[in-house]
């Protein structure tokens, strides 16, 4: 597995994704505080993320590293199916910038199999794409869209993990994802 080659699909990746969270910048309320992305989940990542994620732990101050073996400690002793992820230190990711494909591309709309739009569950707290989902027809409102007369329609993009691991830059690349798991389970 090149960690070499994975940072350089990295790079390219966040600097689409930067453009694609600047797009739907009118729905997307995402900002550093805000964790409920991170506060109960499954984290599935790849062996390769998990990789690079530890190399960002392993720098990490010993304050810090003792904070997160607890929460792992915790989690391993009383598993559940969603839990909050053991990096979250203080409502801030502590390997922000060596985070997963799953936490980078979080928060943007997507389209499932079946066609049907999926917004992030953090619409329910008044966060993303909660200015034109209604929640009573549980979809985004073409009315409400009409009313906010926002500069860019909302588009779904095809960023689930498992779909960009399989992008053609990571194939260029050489990129070897390996087995995923919920980030619970690697350690």
């Amino acid at each position: 597995m090149s960690i070499e080659n994975y940072k350089k699909f990295l790079k390219i990746l966040q600097e689409d994704l930067d453009k694609i969270f600047e797009y739907q910048s009118e729905y997307i309320f995402c900002k550093e505080g805000c964790s409920y992305c991170c506060e109960k989940g499954e984290y599935p990542v790849s062996a390769l993320e998990f990789q690079y994620m530890k190399q960002a732990y392993d720098e990490l101050d010993e304050e810090i590293k003792d904070i997160i073996k607890k929460n792992i400690e915790k989690l391993k002793t009383e598993p559940e199916k969603m839990y909050k992820c053991p990096f979250l230190v203080n409502k801030k990711c502590s390997i922000y910038h060596n985070r997963a494909l799953v936490c980078r591309t979080f928060g943007i709309m997507t389209q499932a199999e079946n066609g049907d739009l999926k917004v992030p569950f953090c619409h329910t707290f008044g966060l993303n794409y909660s200015n034109i989902y209604d929640e009573n027809i549980k979809k985004l409102s073409f009315e409400l869209y009409e009313k906010g007369k926002f500069q860019a329609p909302p588009k779904p993009f095809n960023l689930e993990p498992k779909d960009v691991m399989n992008f053609d830059l990571a194939k260029e690349l050489n990129i070897e994802f390996g087995e995923r798991r919920r980030l619970i389970d690697w350690f």
